[in-house]
């Protein structure tokens, strides 16, 4: 299979590839953004395994198998994704997020073993782990159909803290507020500054920790004295962060009239 050759409708100029080890390394360009993707398939019995980089997802987890040693407790509102994938994550809050249903529609049809041009050993499991976003099935892979499409599903898991990112902007304009830093990650690299007479007010996200010894990202409302309120949502909700900022002002210590 030539894979300088795939998306040939749809790419705006030529494919670039080079062989790095068992994977060649392919760039496609589209319209609105590159698609820079590692491509293994082995046809010695090691299957195919389509790979990109997501350094915003370094530090999380998650995987979706065709199998039953994961949970299906991560609540998505798709039944039907749910009893092809067995989910197993870090997080189930921001693995909720990622899977949103445009992102689940192209997963689902990569690996939904009911699909008529799908066999079992050539459904697709996806990973993220330690900033990669991947997948792979059993066999190699032998239509190019297909392989566009797998391709097309981890190019859009691998985008989704872009659209995470989006809403931080458009929330921060909905609160006339500043936003800070470019890309969304999990280390709470994108900030919103909520500036006011009683001083600055950062929102960004974080790991929050239980009593019962748990954690999990969360979004977090800080003062200018480190006091924070948590939200239990890593979407940001304006109406929410204006609730959290009242109630650290209503608690912030002033000093006395004199």
């Amino acid at each position: 299979m030539d894979y300088d050759e795939l998306f040939r409708t749809r790419v705006v100029g030529p494919a670039t590839s080079v062989v790095v080890g068992r994977f060649t390394r392919v760039r496609y360009p589209f319209a609105d953004r590159v698609i820079d993707v590692a491509i293994s398939n082995d046809i010695k019995g090691e299957g195919a395994t389509v790979a990109m980089p997501c350094k915003p997802l370094d530090g999380f987890f998650l995987q979706l198998r065709h199998d039953d040693r994961g949970t299906r407790a991560v609540l998505l509102g798709d039944a039907a994704f749910q009893l092809t994938y067995a989910i197993e994550t870090s997080d189930a809050g921001l693995a909720i997020d990622l899977l949103d249903s445009a992102t689940r529609g192209l997963i689902a049809f990569t690996g939904h073993m009911t699909m008529p041009t799908r066999r079992r050993d050539r459904c697709y499991s996806y990973t993220i782990a330690q900033g990669f976003v991947s997948a792979r099935a059993l066999a190699s892979e032998d239509s190019v159909e297909a392989l566009e499409d797998v391709i097309l599903a981890v190019d859009a898991l691998a985008r989704r803290p872009e659209g995470l990112a989006a809403v931080w902007r458009r929330t921060a304009t909905e609160l006339g507020a500043e936003i800070r830093g470019d890309t969304w990650t999990t280390g709470g690299d994108l900030r919103v500054v909520v500036a006011s007479a009683a001083g600055a007010y950062t929102v960004t996200i974080g790991e929050r920790r239980t009593a019962e010894g748990s954690s999990g990202l969360a979004t977090k409302v800080i003062d200018d004295a480190g006091a924070v309120v948590w939200i239990e949502s890593l979407t940001p909700d304006a109406t929410r962060i204006r609730a959290a900022i009242a109630q650290l002002a209503a608690t912030r210590i002033r000093a006395p009239y004199r």
